[in-house]
């Protein structure tokens, strides 16, 4: 019974482990953060002309997005 206890507790303590390297979300750089808000503006100009284009809405959600202002996106 000890050795299966012990194996079950070898199990949990790498599946943890495993568990505890895995990537965290992060949010962008502040370079990265200066990019994503001049394309947010490029593409609302882009939009004035193009109102009905998927494209354009759809990154403009990305970047919305990727700049943490999930709302707009």
């Amino acid at each position: 019974m000890t050795s299966a206890f012990h194996r079950l507790e070898l199990v949990f303590i790498i599946l943890l482990g495993g568990i505890a390297t895995l990537p965290l979300p992060t949010f962008a750089q502040n370079s990265d953060l200066t990019i994503y808000q001049s394309n947010v503006d490029q593409l609302k100009l882009n939009l004035r002309s193009h109102p009905n284009d998927p494209n354009l809405h759809f990154n403009l959600a990305n970047n919305y997005w990727k700049l943490g202002q999930y709302e707009k996106s």
